[in-house]
């Protein structure tokens, strides 16, 4: 072999690689070898471009450049540039059909145990829908300020929009002072979940997209002895959290954010809590798939806390549509572009 040339490289995780931009995906496409293989369980971890920037890797130029990728398979604003739709999704299935073997759990194992889903719909409390209301307001003010909608300024919206997922989680996330006062009532609905889970000696993993909530819900449940994985903790003591998890049978509770999505094997829980919900699809599967996976020997059941009338509602309803967006390219939904009309759904008023 020629120097510097590898055999074969095997990229597990290969949906890491879903962003041409990023360091990663250069990096790897410095390596060269005569044959490369990509595992994921997620090749759309947010849009259809992510296909793109993965079998560019694997058979350069496949699916032509990215400009002629995006004219083709992309529908682009005139004026910004950005993507706001797609199409000819059944001819890039049709592409991507001879490169690609995709095979789901329940394909291989027929006696995998099921997976349950359940949408818990619950009421926010005056003093919650109050707070929630005048963040919306604020929201909604500071997006029609932002006249010139470029690209960058679009990026911004999401996280303005964070402001709103965090008033239905907990108001400590938004005010302290008025926390004092206010309690959770999706802590709440939590806290009802789990009474049965505990006393049938079940465990349960709760997940949210913000660290501090993860602290909040450590002290808010610390009667079921819980530990927090986040991103600032060393490999060394995650492992530890894991095994102390598996092992101990007083330690019922397992919170994450998006720190323990990926790598861990948990089927000791049964119980998954999607406390709030990420904007991907792929990404809930990871989630459910530290418990739901090979080696788990009962029935999973996930969760959903919805806050009614608000923006948890929403998320919920527009990855559904985005399912079916990506049913057309692989069968399953796993894509997370907002667009503006999702954006003006959620917040119920045109911007």
């Amino acid at each position: 072999y020629e120097e510097n040339m590898f055999k074969t490289i095997i990229a597990d995780e290969a949906d890491r690689l879903g962003n041409p931009f990023s360091k990663t995906t250069k990096a790897i496409k410095q390596l060269r070898s005569e044959k490369r293989i990509a595992m994921t369980g997620t090749p759309i971890q947010n849009t259809p471009e992510d296909l793109w920037s993965i079998s560019d890797w694997l058979y350069p130029r496949y699916l032509g450049t990215f400009t002629q990728f995006q004219k083709k398979y992309c529908k682009l604003h005139p004026t910004w540039g950005r993507v706001i739709g797609y199409q000819n999704l059944g001819q890039l299935r049709e592409r991507i059909e001879p490169i690609m073997l995709r095979r789901l759990k329940e394909d291989v194992l027929k006696d995998f145990p099921a997976k349950t889903v359940e949408y818990i719909y619950f009421e926010l409390s005056k003093e919650e829908r109050e707070v929630y209301d005048a963040v919306r307001k604020t929201v909604i003010e500071e997006i029609k300020k932002m006249t010139d909608l470029d690209t960058r300024s679009l990026a911004l919206i999401p996280v303005k929009m964070l402001r709103l997922r965090q008033a239905t989680n907990h108001m400590k996330l938004i005010d302290a002072k008025a926390a004092e006062n206010i309690s959770s009532s999706k802590v709440n609905v939590l806290k009802d979940l789990l009474i049965p889970v505990a006393k049938s000696g079940e465990k349960m993993i709760v997940f949210t997209e913000f660290a501090v909530m993860a602290h909040i819900l450590k002290e808010e449940l610390s009667e079921y002895n819980p530990s927090v994985i986040w991103g600032g903790i060393d490999a060394l003591e995650r492992k530890n959290i894991v095994d102390q998890f598996t092992a101990d049978s007083d330690m019922q509770v397992l919170i994450m954010t998006s720190a323990g999505t990926y790598g861990l094997n948990l089927q000791v829980a049964s119980y998954v809590c999607h406390f709030d919900s990420p904007w991907s699809v792929s990404k809930l599967e990871q989630r459910e798939g530290r418990a739901h996976r090979i080696g788990q020997d009962k029935p999973v059941t996930a969760y959903h806390l919805i806050a009614k009338n608000t923006i948890d509602e929403h998320v919920i309803r527009i990855l559904s549509g985005k399912r079916n967006m990506s049913d057309e390219i692989l069968g399953d939904g796993e894509v997370e572009k907002l667009t503006m009309g999702d954006i003006e759904e959620m917040l119920g008023e045109e911007v």
